[in-house]
């Protein structure tokens, strides 16, 4: 076997073991302690990532990817309905890497939040693309301008997310917060392109 192969497998082996620790634990209580325990030597784990951080964020970014291919294939990047649906897709198969997504999604470690916020750069975009996209087909309110409208979806986002990640401080365990989220985000995004009152007052 070719050196360069070698070594790509025990990357891999090291990434698969960390999106386990990481998976269960997150990143605050997952340490590479846990990880090598799985049979990862420390001095190749240290040989193939230089610190906890890095390993962490290799491991969040093939979250993502991950999650973007599996978006992709089914032809959900086209409509919000078909994309939240298999968002729960996504979570319900591959529930090892829930944590690690909702993680770097609502309440990543703060030292690594720029990096966690590039390595998210599709998913945001794919995110807004298709919000923006149903503003485009709606009329909106006088004296609303389109700019405003994107810019007021976005300050609402952060709302959202901060809501589930009190919850993570609250010890609600961060399968139960995805699943709520995830369930509750269809109704929100109706609430707050339609409102919640029949008629104005």
């Amino acid at each position: 076997m070719q050196k360069q192969q070698k070594t790509q497998l025990s990357k891999e082996r090291i990434i698969n073991a960390a999106i386990t620790e990481f998976g269960a634990n997150g990143y605050k209580k997952g340490t590479l302690n846990n990880i090598c325990a799985m049979g990862i030597p420390k001095g190749l784990l240290y040989h193939n990532f230089h610190s906890k951080d890095e390993l962490y964020l290799q491991v969040v970014e093939r979250a993502f990817d991950l999650f973007d291919v599996y978006i992709e294939q089914r032809g959900a990047d086209r409509d919000v309905k078909s994309y939240l649906e298999a968002r729960l897709g996504f979570l319900k198969e591959h529930s090892d890497f829930c944590r690690i997504l909702f993680e770097a999604l609502i309440q990543p470690p703060p030292k690594l939040a720029r990096q966690i916020k590039r390595i998210r750069t599709k998913f945001d975009d794919l995110n807004d693309r298709l919000y923006f996209g149903l503003i485009d087909q709606l009329s909106l309110r006088e004296g609303v301008s389109k700019d405003e409208a994107e810019n007021y979806f976005h300050i609402v986002q952060d709302m959202f997310n901060g809501y589930f990640a009190n919850m993570l401080f609250s010890g609600v365990c961060v399968e139960e917060i995805a699943g709520k989220h995830e369930e509750i985000l269809p109704k929100f995004i109706e609430y707050m392109i339609y409102g919640i009152v029949a008629d104005k007052v």
